[in-house]
């Protein structure tokens, strides 16, 4: 599904249209499916909430990089969600992801 939108993202890109922001539409994109799996999380969906933030955090990297900083908020989402299904060692190693993600190594 993730990577049917992406690709619709990609492909509905206007070359005529000076107003087409790819970026920003994908960044609108990304911030709409973390508020769809904060819904699943809160409405007790964890499985779905857990699958969603998963595809996108993949999508994110694949856009953005493995190092980007717009994956944090996304991380600690769902480092929470894993720490509700009492996945403590997998969200653990998640939260040393985002540590290093907010003071990278100079």
């Amino acid at each position: 599904m993730f990577d049917k939108a992406a690709n619709y993202f990609r492909d509905s890109k206007q070359e005529n249209d000076p107003n087409f922001n790819f970026d920003r539409s994908l960044s609108i994109f990304f911030k709409c499916q973390n508020y769809l799996a904060l819904t699943e999380e809160k409405l007790g969906e964890l499985n779905e909430a857990k699958k969603r933030f998963e595809a996108l955090i993949t999508l994110v990297e694949a856009n953005r990089g493995k190092n980007s900083p717009s994956l944090i908020e996304y991380l600690e989402n769902y480092a929470r969600v894993l720490r509700s299904k009492k996945q403590i060692v997998l969200a653990m190693n998640v939260e040393k992801r985002i540590e290093l993600l907010k003071n990278p190594k100079r």
